[in-house]
């Protein structure tokens, strides 16, 4: 790929690719920019995620599109176009082509998809450039911004990069790329200040540790930079606290089924995504269950043990690590998972020397399969939908001693 930018900035990039740059976003924590916590996305919209390595793989997971589905009542689409080591140049893009051909196809790639809502996440591997990339970034992604509100018609948000994290030696200390990183955010504060649309900040998690490397995130690091992200999208339904009582007239009654066995059936939202290991879940809910005689009580979905305590405990209040609808929100994540690989054979499909470049002409006109991808992903998402819709889930609470 052909150098065609300013000099000192892209070839930085290509030389430092396969160490660095193919390295991604970043994650934040602060919130939003001076506004109140309001929907910026709903059951409406097409969501559309570009940025470069961290927004590529987080569509390995899931989390982001299944905590947005939960809260839409699986209604609402999301399309990931991350490319790994991309700028708002569209390098990583250009595959043969230009510097001009790869921000094209970025262009491209973003109208494709039918957005009514954009989440622009550049800005860390353009840091690398420091100082000397400032003017260059700047007038580059006011560039992109403009020309992909002007062809969509689409709504933007822009994400903040967050720093890198310092894990200590062997690693190098972060500190020049961090103070970069600093004056590249508020380049893009500005920009989002400017064209009057929606910042989402990224400062007050700078110092969270879930990366392995201090750029890439583990899987427990995905997990909770969705989270905080999807927070910032659609803000999160209030803590669940399930108040059960064994009296006749409760809003929720533990009915006695026998003298030790008791049930009850909640109607709420979903779970979210169980936690992978090494990431603590704050928001489990919490079941109270009032009027049980004294002793241990085991509460169980479908034959499942979930908790067992004492009646003192169960009427405090517990929180219960799994539910009946956490089988179900399992399957969300999993079809949202096929959803991304689906619509990524779409947008970026393998061979595409052989489909639309210089030897197309050798294996005849296969191009014309690609667009097939889209109902594919149109029938995943009517499967989401389905599933996102909670269903009544049966406990029961029997004592065990």
């Amino acid at each position: 790929m052909r150098c065609q930018c300013s000099p000192a900035y892209l070839c930085l990039h290509v030389m430092m690719g396969a160490i660095l740059i193919a390295a991604m976003i970043s994650f934040g924590g602060s919130g939003r920019a001076a506004e109140a916590m309001k929907p910026l996305v709903d059951s409406s919209d097409r969501l559309v995620l570009v940025g470069p390595t961290m927004i590529e793989r987080m569509q390995r997971y899931g989390y982001l599109d299944t905590l947005l589905a939960q809260r839409t009542a699986g209604k609402i689409e999301t399309r990931n176009l991350g490319w790994s080591g991309d700028t708002v140049f569209g390098i990583s893009r250009a595959v043969f082509g230009t510097q001009e051909v790869g921000f094209n196809r970025l262009v491209n790639d973003v109208v494709q998809a039918k957005p009514t809502v954009i989440l622009l996440a550049y800005g860390r591997n353009e840091a690398l450039e420091g100082r000397i990339g400032e003017a260059v970034f700047e007038k580059q992604y006011r560039l992109l911004a403009s020309t992909l509100v002007e062809k969509t018609k689409a709504r933007l948000i822009l994400l903040q990069p967050r720093r890198v994290e310092w894990q200590g030696p062997p690693l190098p200390a972060p500190a020049k790329w961090n103070g970069n990183l600093d004056r590249y955010r508020n380049i893009i504060r500005r920009i989002a200040n400017d064209i009057d649309v929606t910042l989402i900040e990224s400062t007050a998690t700078d110092d969270w540790t879930i990366t392995r490397n201090g750029l890439h995130p583990t899987r427990a690091g995905f997990w909770k930079y969705s989270s905080w992200l999807a927070d910032q999208l659609i803000p999160p339904p209030s803590s669940h606290v399930w108040q059960i009582s064994t009296a006749p007239d409760s809003p929720i009654q533990a009915r006695k089924l026998t003298s030790v066995v008791y049930q009850f059936t909640i109607e709420g939202p979903l779970p979210p995504p169980d936690a992978p290991a090494g990431a603590a879940n704050h928001r489990l809910p919490t079941i109270k269950i009032a009027g049980l005689p004294e002793g241990e009580y085991q509460l169980s979905n479908n034959g499942v043990p979930l908790k067992t305590a004492s009646a003192k405990d169960w009427k405090q209040g517990l929180k219960v690590s799994a539910s009946g609808g956490a089988v179900q929100t399992e399957k969300i994540r999993q079809l949202a998972i096929a959803k991304n690989q689906l619509y990524f054979h779409r947008y970026r499909p393998q061979n595409e020397t052989y489909l639309f470049l210089f030897r197309k002409h050798e294996q005849g006109n296969n191009a014309v399969e690609i667009p097939q991808y889209e109902p594919l992903v149109a029938a995943l998402e009517q499967q989401i939908a389905k599933l996102a819709k909670p269903t009544p889930t049966v406990y029961r609470l029997a004592r065990i001693r």
